[in-house]
């Protein structure tokens, strides 16, 4: 492994993982990272091959940028660019760059622009803690897209911001759009009187995308972080987000989204509903709606409901909502007898409806829906337990965009390779019948992600079976185009739907329609 050390050098974790992909598929290398200097870090690079004496005078605040390949001249070349492009001297960053040398703290950020209220962090986890509480004392709201903070950090963060009037986002919140700036995995949508908080990052994403194609708009997106919703946190940054949204007169409908909170933190937002002002939609996924309808709230049925339910509340508005109108030559299948007449009949073995999500509330609505029916087997809490995900049989759900796989590489919805390999997989297994996909746009994803997508079903000859069943989650303004992708799949043969329940639904019809020819209920 080719590896080049960068002393004292903090970057931006986003912009690491996409010139370590860059460095992957421009140079076409085995394997590309861009990581700091951690124990687990090095632990990582020794597994790839990296030198001993390269790592052992590593600090964790130093840099590591490090190339596999066979053509050692070529991983040399790679190694280099990396280090040209994190050193800004490189050709993107020269004709990108103002000329000035980016600042390299709050302090000089501040200095830079005084009037900033809020901070966003994206820097490895073992960091994150410690420039979050230099942008608190600043006065900073703070939004923390980094993962790998404790439990007990984020409750002291959360809990400073609270009591000083301070919103700390995260960690691990991947989306939010606040004031019409999306920050993280956003998308591009329309100034509206929809408000969201979320627990859930791609969750987020689902619902601001399909209510702005459904021609209603957002008036700020809040992203909490996963576990804020968890009794140790007790839901303080959606409690916070909430009672913003309540006191904003751009806001009339708010929703609210996350995968079911303990029982202390679900009673203390169902109080928040229930002496709102505002309709309030409330999406936990999978948990129960009784509840929520006894609190005054709207309980929705999947995330595309919510979207639904959120745009019909709105004051006036009593036209039917559809998130597809427009669209030409996009007809999703009616239903899995569409899909199954216009293929020959499966072999015996072929019953497994297998998901590979790069987003992980998209993945535990897809186990929930299909829970229902079948036995699931998924790596998100839902079902039962995959002891090995990338080696899952049956009915599985995987969120290939968990921590067990972006250890020192990208997230799926930026560099699509360990879905590729599983996708690949999939379709040569012989017991699978569907495969269910998210395609995820936005600001910081993938340029074309559909296209990666489309290459591997070229590269296999699967004949009828598997079916792949996709929804793209984005708009017709995010940069990749919510169309484009769209037109793109179906092109491929890829079943598109508008929304992820609809593609499980599709995929769940599709089951059942060829167990019932069959007589096989497996």
């Amino acid at each position: 492994m080719e590896v080049v050390t960068l002393s004292d050098t903090y970057q931006d974790s986003v912009k690491l993982m996409r010139i370590a992909n860059e460095a992957r598929e421009g140079f076409g290398v085995e394997e590309a990272v861009a990581v700091m200097g951690t124990q687990e870090n090095k632990d990582l690079l020794r597994d790839l091959g990296a030198a001993e004496d390269a790592l052992a005078a590593l600090q964790p605040d130093d840099l590591i940028l490090g190339v596999t390949d066979d053509d050692v001249g070529t991983a040399r070349e790679a190694v280099e660019w990396m280090e040209a492009e994190v050193s800004g001297t490189g050709a993107r960053e020269e004709s990108e760059g103002s000329g000035r040398e980016p600042p390299k703290s709050v302090y000089g950020a501040l200095e830079r622009h005084p009037n900033a209220n809020i901070e966003l962090i994206s820097v490895p986890g073992e960091y994150a803690t410690r420039e979050a509480w230099k942008a608190l004392h600043e006065g900073l709201h703070v939004h923390i897209f980094s993962d790998n903070v404790g439990l007990e950090h984020e409750r002291k963060l959360k809990t400073y911001g609270r009591d000083h009037d301070q919103l700390v986002m995260g960690p691990d919140s991947g989306t939010a759009i606040i004031n019409q700036v999306p920050l993280g995995f956003a998308n591009d949508v329309s100034d509206g009187a929809i408000g969201v908080v979320s627990a859930a990052g791609s969750g987020l994403q689902e619902v601001t995308s399909l209510v702005e194609r459904a021609g209603a708009g957002i008036s700020q997106a809040i992203g909490t972080g996963g576990r804020d919703l968890d009794d140790a946190i007790g839901g303080i940054a959606m409690q916070q987000g909430f009672e913003m949204l309540a006191d904003d007169d751009a806001t009339d409908v708010i929703v609210l989204v996350s995968k079911p909170p303990d029982e202390r933190t679900m009673d203390d937002i169902l109080q928040l509903v229930a002496d709102s002002d505002d309709p309030v939609v409330v999406e936990f996924v999978g948990s129960d709606p009784d509840p929520i309808e006894a609190a005054g709230g709207i309980p929705a049925s999947s995330l595309a409901d919510a979207a639904r339910q959120a745009v019909a509340a709105l004051p006036g508005d009593e036209t039917a909502v559809s998130f597809a109108d427009g669209v030409t030559g996009f007809t999703p299948p009616d239903g899995g007898e569409d899909v199954v007449e216009r293929r020959d009949q499966p072999g015996a073995d072929r019953r497994a409806v297998r998901g590979l999500f790069s987003g992980g509330t998209l993945c535990s609505e897809a186990a929930t829906i299909l829970a229902e029916d079948l036995d699931v087997h998924s790596n998100v809490g839902v079902g039962t337990p995959i002891e090995d995900p990338l080696s899952a049989t049956g009915h599985a759900m995987i969120d290939l965009g968990a921590d067990e796989f972006t250890r020192g590489r990208p997230h799926p919805m930026i560099d699509s390779s360990i879905r590729d390999d599983q996708l690949r997989r999939a379709l040569g297994s012989e017991d699978v019948l569907v495969v269910l996909l998210d395609v995820i746009l936005g600001y910081a994803a993938h340029e074309d992600p559909a296209t990666p997508v489309v290459d591997v079903l070229e590269s296999v000859d699967a004949g009828d079976w598997p079916v792949v069943v996709a929804s793209v989650v984005g708009t017709r303004g995010d940069p990749q185009g919510w169309e484009d992708q769209v037109t793109k799949l179906a092109d491929a043969g890829v079943a598109v739907t508008e929304s992820n329940a609809d593609a499980v639904a599709l995929a769940r019809d599709v089951h059942a329609t060829v167990a019932t020819t069959t007589g096989d209920r497996a």
